[in-house]
């Protein structure tokens, strides 16, 4: 009841003291952030009611300050210690609590409750409700179709061959479209043989193989070739209520060149597998026992001095909005060096994040990880292949960006099969021990331990504990279930669980809409703790502030961040950040990717 009480005093005095300085606060500009005022207004407010501990936006002091008790006062018209004294008094069956709270015992005392989160209301999707768990008769569940298919490789003059597998709701039938689309290596009609073809599972099939013809074309002095086959939905069509994902539905397929002159395995019906030249190369060079197998292993000699160049993607496809990560791996290359990459053939600027195309990085230990993004607003009526080329080299890795993006297109979690493709509605669960804090005991961090849902409409979140003042909104995915919850108001004084105590590091994911404001004639500028290069306003035509670009997701906060926006001849516009914590490696794999559910600014 304590703890209901002081939330609701703080957040009350927050929003009278907030509309009456705000605007001043936001006209003052980054001046105001070092004046506080209206976090200098509360605790004045609450200073003047006997709250003696610090409150939001504030940490202790480093003297034991005492925080509220129910029985002895310290002084005349402690307002708030008569009121718990009065609250006391309405259980007579119970003592009150003398005990004296300092702030270190408040935010490290082993005493302190775990903080936790529940869910209370919201809707789940209808189509769930006659679980078949329940009613195996039932036909009111959802259906769903997931299809995968995954990278190969082939020699040189070979079948490529790949396999196309579903699970999930098998029991009727359905198919798929397969296609296969060129690299910047591997040319249709000279390497291998161009596919268009509907692949269909009968009821009960849960596999199908297709085979690409590869053409050995003689060349010893090729390197490896690529090429991508692709897969989309065929049947049933999107008014059925059988629902059709991907957890893949792009492969890519390395042609590997095939070893010439390979005499014990030498195929008489294939002439371009041993010619005659070959036989006579090697008698001008006096083998004494007839011919013999050349041994042209030497690119793996490990004594050579010579530097190797290698690159490779974290995927095969991409779509627009989306990143990829390049890792090259080098060897005889000194540590320090400095190569230069470009990105080709017919992408420019517009088409990729940050709009470099060509740039250089540093080799560090023989390695380098690099991120390239593709636009929101890339958009291109075939698939594309992007080369990703190291120059002076001959390394380079393709990847296919995809001509539309379709949210029934891919799916990639970990694919569903026939256990879990019928789900039951259940509520979200968060580990306890996930959720982070910064140093006075203020959330800053709620990750999704298992995404619960399916919803039509996101239950509300309640936080419990120690602490007071929080505050947190389900998000829905595309399917409904809850993936992310949103910290709209870190409270202060909850069980104290540091990013840096778990080995995480804490980025800006997002920013949700507190206020538009109005006025503006050009975005305004976007102070993150008095660095006005991490984040750039976006407004529109009305001269409201619609959203914000994050520039910088290599920043990284052990709080939430104060945010300032002036400029650009308007006021009154309020975004509050949401930080993603995560562990270092995590942290280099998704670069610049956004993180979390939604678009990069949600409303409240």
């Amino acid at each position: 009841m304590v703890n209901g009480i002081l939330s609701k005093l703080t957040s009350l005095l927050e929003d009278i003291i907030e509309s009456i300085l705000g605007p001043l606060q936001d006209l003052l500009g980054p001046i105001a952030g070092a004046l506080n005022l209206v976090g200098g207004a509360i605790a004045k407010v609450l200073d003047f009611l006997g709250i003696t501990c610090s409150g939001p936006e504030a940490k202790c002091s480093e003297e034991d300050s005492e925080c509220t008790n129910g029985e002895e006062k310290k002084k005349e018209g402690d307002f708030l210690d008569d009121l718990l004294e009065s609250i006391d008094n309405l259980f007579p069956d119970t003592s009150a609590d003398t005990n004296q709270y300092v702030c270190e015992e408040a935010y490290n005392d082993k005493k302190l409750q775990p903080t936790r989160i529940g869910f209370r209301g919201g809707v789940f999707d209808s189509n769930y409700a006659d679980s078949p768990k329940n009613n195996p008769n039932s036909n009111s569940y959802k259906k769903k179709i997931v299809y995968d298919i995954q990278d190969i490789e082939v020699e040189e003059g070979d079948d490529a061959v790949f396999t196309i597998t579903r699970s999930g709701y098998v029991t009727e039938a359905s198919s798929v479209t397969f296609k296969t689309v060129g690299g910047s290596t591997a040319t249709p009609k000279k390497d291998f043989i161009m596919v268009t073809d509907i692949v269909g599972f009968a009821a009960g099939e849960t596999s199908k193989t297709i085979e690409v013809r590869t053409i050995n074309d003689n060349d010893d002095d090729e390197k490896d070739e690529i090429f991508f086959a692709r897969i989309k939905l065929n049947s049933p069509d999107a008014t059925s209520d059988i629902t059709t994902r991907f957890k893949n539905n792009v492969a890519k397929c390395i042609i590997k060149q095939k070893v010439k002159n390979d005499v014990d395995n030498y195929d008489p019906y294939d002439p371009y597998e041993y010619t005659f030249d070959d036989i006579l190369d090697e008698i001008d060079e006096g083998l004494d026992d007839g011919i013999t197998t050349i041994d042209d292993d030497t690119e793996d000699d490990s004594s050579s001095t010579e530097p190797s160049y290698k690159v490779v993607a974290n995927r095969s496809s991409v779509n627009a909005g989306e990143f990829i990560i390049y890792t090259v791996t080098t060897k005889n290359v000194p540590n320090g060096s400095v190569l230069a990459y470009r990105l080709s053939p017919n992408f420019t600027p517009n088409n990729i994040i940050g709009g470099v195309v060509s740039a250089s990085f540093v080799v560090s230990n023989n390695s380098a990880k690099i991120t390239v993004g593709i636009v929101d607003e890339y958009v291109s009526e075939t698939d594309e292949v992007l080369t990703f080329s190291i120059s002076s080299t001959n390394a380079s890795a393709d990847v296919l960006v995809l001509s539309n993006r379709d949210i029934n297109d891919v799916d990639e979690g970990v694919g569903d099969d026939s256990d879990n493709v019928f789900t039951e509605p259940t509520e979200p669960i968060v580990d306890t021990g996930d959720i982070i804090t910064d140093d006075s005991g203020k959330i800053i961090e709620i990750p999704v331990t298992i995404p619960g849902g399916p919803y039509t409409e996101a239950p509300f979140v309640t936080v419990g504990g120690n602490g007071i003042g929080a505050s947190a909104t389900a998000l829905l995915d595309n399917d409904g279930f809850v993936s992310e919850i949103r910290v709209i108001s870190g409270g202060y004084g909850y069980r104290k669980n540091l990013a840096s105590n778990n080995g995480k590091r804490c980025i800006i994911d997002t920013f949700t809409l507190i206020r538009p404001g109005f006025g503006y004639q050009s975005a305004p500028t976007i102070y993150i703790n008095d660095d006005p290069d991490i984040v750039e306003a976006v407004i529109n035509d009305d001269g409201f502030v619609i959203g914000a670009r994050v520039l910088n997701r290599q920043v990284t906060f052990d709080a939430i961040p104060k945010v300032i926006i002036v400029g650009g001849g308007g006021y009154g516009a309020k975004l509050m950040p949401s930080l993603s914590c995560l562990p270092e490696e995590r942290l280099v794999e998704v670069g610049a990717t956004k993180i979390g559910t939604g678009r990069y600014v949600d409303c409240p």
